[in-house]
């Protein structure tokens, strides 16, 4: 906690310092895609799982998310990073309850990024199931189980970092059925399920894989009652909240 609390004191959101990348309407990494073919594995290997919060939406697709962030902070001549997020797409499986979003099962960004052999995987997904918490809450922790396995158990044997995702609204837990632990399902409450239930839950499922503790976004960005709103505006970080995490996954999992 120690460490964390001296990385928010360093990169408070008034002072990151932004790149060139992040304003530029133009600018592109390809680097960062979610290809196997160019995977250089001569340096450690990183595939980012996830959703448009990995892609980085709100902050220019692939050019400004934690995942460009982790890579310039890594530096390019040991680390080959890759944005393997899907924009829109859930934990669970097709027909597992979620009619507004795609899953993330059988997907190319899951063949590639499984097919690099990553020595890392950063795992996150759980936002969008939220949407739809009403179906998918009946489905989602076997579902992301059997995901995380698939990663888990590569024959190369990958380091497997789940992470809680970030804050949505300041919901204050307390407050719905249940208490701390809410199913948030009467009433049904997106912001409780993401601020209430995946922050319990996500560090159960992750124990139960044998995983260490998952990185805690949530926490790290105030939730889920004194959100940093300069850093997370709203369901995506922006420019700076991305800043803040790509620093604080590179200093929590490489410690850098």
């Amino acid at each position: 906690m120690l460490a964390t609390a001296a990385l928010l004191l360093l990169l408070s959101a008034d002072q990151v310092v932004g790149h060139a990348w992040q304003s530029d309407p133009d600018a592109q990494d390809a680097s960062l895609a979610c290809k196997s073919a160019g995977v250089d594995h001569s340096k450690t290997v990183v595939a980012a799982v996830g959703d448009s919060i990995t892609v980085g939406a709100t902050c220019r697709t692939w050019k400004g998310g934690f995942v460009k962030v982790m890579q310039d902070v890594l530096g390019e001549e040991k680390y080959d990073v890759r944005d393997c997020g899907l924009c829109g797409h859930d934990a669970v499986r097709a027909n597992h309850g979620n009619k507004k979003h795609a899953t993330y099962w059988n997907t190319s960004a899951m063949a590639e990024s499984k097919a690099m052999k990553p020595d890392y995987v950063i795992f996150m997904l759980g936002t969008n199931d939220a949407d739809e918490w009403y179906n998918t809450s009946k489905y989602f922790s076997q579902d992301f189980l059997d995901l995380v396995t698939y990663y888990r158990d590569m024959s190369n044997k990958p380091k497997v970092i789940t992470m809680i995702p970030p804050p949505l609204s300041n919901f204050t837990c307390s407050d719905m059925p249940g208490g701390s632990n809410p199913t948030c399902l009467a009433p049904y409450n997106k912001a409780c399920v993401i601020d209430c239930v995946l922050p319990k839950l996500v560090p159960s499922l992750t124990k139960q894989l044998g995983l260490p503790p998952p990185l805690d976004l949530l926490t790290f960005l105030g939730g889920p009652t004194h959100t940093n709103k300069s850093a997370m505006p709203g369901l995506h970080p922006d420019c700076d909240g991305y800043e803040l995490l790509g620093h604080y996954i590179a200093h929590e999992v490489f410690k850098v």
